[in-house]
């Protein structure tokens, strides 16, 4: 088992006054549930009173909860770009309203990572990962992990009793990322999270134009429940980037230059940087390739 120091356990505890500040200030019950643990050890941890009441493997929830790490070099840094204002925007408004969205965007642009941060810096929002979570059975039982009720049982009722909890928040909002993935048993769930949460808790999908192609065929070829889903989810997918692929490519370049300046490469290392981002099968750059370029740039300092 990984063990903490006590400056370690210092510094966490320190990250997660940080991070409920963040949060708005939510009510300790909501922010023990959102770190994974119980009211009485948060307690625990802002009394200072952790050495014999709180375990190595709750520090351990704990600094994964709160992106913590041992080297400096390894913290990413979020950076603002025109797809986390947009998409910050948008599951904002969904939270706020309890609406329904679905988007489908190019990848490598950033959509994971936003919905990360928004769910780490807002209470009540649930992330469920639909390319690992995505059969039926798998699906429901993520959805009651998220919400934190057991996910043992008859999916129905695994089901019920995660919806009922949802019913009890204040505001929630789930966002399904990699939704193309979803299976056909599991995407038919997504209409009944929508007939029994309806206006009360924000439902919101991440996709790629394979997502986007998916459900316009299930729609074209009258597929069961795909017109079902694709209405309550306003008929529409958004779009942060331009349609247009210069202006694209140049939305991209700008976001990438964005994310690796909040990491800590100078304008002398970007130009080099930007161009190693560069897919030229696609034409554009792939924010997925921005860590690499920065860790490169970490080790040539280092090496120098």
């Amino acid at each position: 088992m990984i063990q903490f120091t006590d400056d370690e356990k210092k510094r966490i505890t320190e990250m997660i006054a940080q991070l409920q500040e963040q949060t708005g200030g939510v009510s300790d019950r909501k922010f023990a549930v959102k770190l994974g643990i119980s009211n009485a050890t948060l307690t625990y941890i802002k009394k200072d009173d952790t050495r014999s009441r709180v375990g190595d493997s709750t520090w351990l929830i704990l600094a994964q909860a709160v992106n913590f790490t041992r080297n400096a070099d390894d913290v990413w840094h979020f950076a603002e770009t025109k797809v986390s204002k947009y998409l910050f925007t948008q599951f904002a408004a969904a939270q706020q309203f309890g609406a329904t969205a679905m988007m489908a965007d190019e990848p490598g642009i950033g959509k994971t990572f936003c919905m990360r941060e928004y769910a780490r810096t807002h209470a009540e929002v649930m992330c469920i990962d639909c390319s690992v979570s995505n059969t039926k059975a798998s699906f429901i039982r993520a959805i009651a992990k998220a919400v934190g009720v057991t996910g043992k049982g008859r999916l129905q009722e695994v089901l019920d009793s995660a919806i009922y909890a949802v019913k009890l928040m204040d505001k929630p909002l789930f966002i399904f990322d990699e939704a193309g993935d979803l299976e056909n048993g599991a995407l038919l769930q997504l209409k009944k999270l929508y007939n029994a949460l309806e206006g009360r808790c924000g439902l919101y999908l991440l996709g790629s134009d394979g997502f986007k192609s998916k459900i316009q065929r299930g729609v074209e070829y009258d597929k069961l429940g795909y017109t079902e889903i694709y209405s309550r989810f306003d008929c529409n997918f958004k779009k942060a980037l331009s349609a247009n692929l210069k202006e694209q490519a140049d939305e991209m370049k700008q976001m990438a230059a964005s994310v690796m300046k909040a990491n800590g490469l100078s304008e002398d290392e970007l130009k080099t940087a930007i161009a190693n981002c560069f897919d030229p099968r696609r034409g554009r750059c792939d924010l997925r390739r921005t860590e690499r370029e920065v860790l490169k740039a970490r080790r040539k300092r280092v090496n120098n």
